[in-house]
């Protein structure tokens, strides 16, 4: 699997330092199946799925700890090249050999930042009778680094970087300590820098670097006031990187802060639909949409005023409203959210079984079917998710709470028919393979079990789905002999 169709990096040619004799006795030479395993490990890096390793890990003993390690959930996509492979023979009598390499990666971080890490790599394999298995697996310092650097975290201020990169990692520093004036004359100098040609060694090009140092700028300029400035960055960050969910919501608050609601709804709505999963501006669609949409000036503005106060306060706002129109089909939603972002869960389920719009509604019904879901009331959550999946059969993420919800309750026959009716817009195709895994071991159909799980190892899952897929089919490989 390739992230977002970008190529890895072809892996170096095998640079052995084998002297003769030192083989096996057998004709076979390992140099192609170590080919054939650092290929394998580029890409189980990049795609943050070490079951890829399993052939060459059975069981995965060695690469264990990348199935737990949270780092992977919050790469977007990654970059990985591995330099310098050497090959030395350990103990040729018993096919011993240790594969040592440089391994470089960069990642882009779903919160829009990127690292890069250098980290020297020395693994030991085994080669007999044509199959080659991992030993051991460690991490160091290459030559030159900072002393206790791990690919595990890969950040690195090493003299290799560019100045322009040296200046935007400081200026995220900066900005770490809470020096904010400091981290913005290094960002500026960082966006400079590379628009004078001073080009940074990152694999994703500097018209990103630009964006991503441009909108750091503005994240800055917008805290102090200044939304003019923080206009003028963010422009110049989409002109260059123009699919930035986090520079579009930026961009899209100055637009609303200056009462440019068709332009900050038109770019909210991108960001939406590249990123589908920020429930907090969906949210924000929903309201500014009504909001435009409404020709009843009171009404309008007190949406409007909902924009940006804390829940506590937009109860406050809501309630008067709703006890004088107590079924509107916008306001009894909207006062269920602020009682559930003030962290009052009952009122909120209170608010919706008053209105008469659970189960006519497709919103309330889903707010109440959320709120009894959180006030752990599963047969009642059950009930509403079934309704909401009446009057809209994919709305949102429905499919998977019916998943887990049947399941929660012993029904796993139910919850494999849910999973057996396609997959839900939100829930990708591996964790639905996982989770069909899931279902079918506890319900006893042990081969299609296998089957799926094995899918799931195919591709990326979150770290909690990877665990658990690895000890299921550990399990079941236990039981199999």
């Amino acid at each position: 699997m390739r992230f977002l169709g970008i190529r890895l990096l072809a892996v170096s040619v095998l640079a052995g330092v084998m002297l003769p004799g030192d083989l096996l006795a057998v004709n076979e030479q390992p140099g192609s199946y170590i080919d054939g395993f650092l290929q394998t490990y580029e890409e189980a890096l990049s795609t943050g799925n070490p079951f890829l390793l399993e052939p060459f890990d059975p069981g995965l003993q060695v690469f264990r700890p990348l199935l737990t390690t949270p780092w992977y959930d919050t790469v977007d996509r990654s970059l990985i090249a591995l330099e310098g492979v050497q090959v030395t023979t350990v103990k040729a009598e018993d096919g011993l050999y240790a594969v040592s390499f440089v391994k470089v990666q960069e990642d882009l971080l779903v919160d829009g930042m990127f690292t890069r890490g250098v980290a020297g790599i020395r693994v030991e394999v085994r080669f007999q009778e044509g199959k080659l298995t991992v030993l051991s697996h460690r991490t160091f310092p290459p030559k030159g680094a900072v002393a206790g650097y791990l690919s595990s975290n890969p950040r690195t201020w090493r003299e290799e970087h560019s100045e322009a990169e040296r200046a935007l990692f400081g200026g995220l520093e900066d900005l770490r300590d809470g020096d904010l004036p400091g981290a913005e004359e290094e960002l500026e100098k960082a966006v400079l820098l590379v628009e004078a040609g001073d080009y940074p060694r990152f694999l994703m090009g500097p018209a990103y670097f630009i964006g991503m140092c441009r909108f750091h700028a503005a994240m800055l300029k917008y805290k102090r006031g200044d939304f003019q400035g923080a206009a003028v960055d963010l422009d110049a960050a989409l002109r260059v990187h123009p699919d930035f969910p986090a520079a579009l919501n930026l961009r899209a608050h100055v637009h609303f802060g200056e009462a440019e609601y068709g332009p900050a709804l038109d770019l909210w709505r991108r960001s939406l639909d590249l990123r589908p999963d920020q429930s907090d501006v969906r949210e924000v669609v929903e309201l500014l949409s009504n909001a435009t949409e409404s020709k009843n000036r009171k009404f309008k503005d007190l949406l409007l005023s909902l924009m940006h106060v804390p829940p506590s306060q937009a109860v406050q706002l809501l309630v008067p409203s709703v006890k004088d129109k107590p079924r509107h089909p916008v306001l009894v939603p909207l006062l269920a959210r602020a009682h559930l972002g003030a962290g009052d869960p009952e009122k909120a389920l209170e608010v919706l079984d008053s209105s008469r719009l659970v189960g006519k509604k497709l919103d309330a019904t889903y707010l109440a079917a959320r709120m009894s879901l959180k006030l752990q009331q599963p047969e009642r959550a059950l009930e509403l998710f079934e309704a909401v999946r009446s009057l809209h059969p994919g709305y949102r993420d429905v499919q998977v709470f019916l998943v887990f919800l049947y399941a929660s309750l012993g029904r796993f026959q139910e919850a494999l028919a849910q999973l057996d009716d396609g997959p839900g817009s939100a829930v990708p195709a591996a964790v639905l393979a996982a989770l069909r895994g899931r279902y079918y071991l506890m319900a006893g159909r042990f081969l299609d079990a296998v089957a799926d799980l094995r899918e799931a190892t195919r591709s990326r899952l979150p770290s909690r789905l990877r665990g658990e897929v690895a000890y299921f089919l550990q399990r079941i490989d236990r039981q199999g002999r």
